[in-house]
């Protein structure tokens, strides 16, 4: 299981938590890892949006790789539960 926490900033720091499940019913395993840095992934975002506009190019994660996204997820589930 993992866990994703953390606004960032003066709220808390973002970390993610990784939980190995054990056999039995023993606590899980855990390791977290903490971001204390400065999050600048919407500005990068922003920008590289605007670039792609600006250069008539194509964004991304745009909708055509969305959808291809969800094509490899709908496999996975039909492998699992097919």
């Amino acid at each position: 299981m993992l866990e994703i926490s953390g606004l960032g900033g003066s709220y808390e720091v973002e970390s993610l938590t990784f939980y190995r499940m054990v056999s039995g019913m023993s606590r899980p395993k855990t390791t977290r890892w903490e971001y204390p840095f400065v999050d600048r992934s919407w500005d990068r975002e922003i920008a590289e949006f605007v670039t792609a506009i600006r250069g008539g190019q194509r964004q991304i994660g745009d909708a055509a790789e969305a959808a291809g996204s969800v094509s490899v997820i709908e496999r996975i589930y039909q492998g699992a539960c097919g």
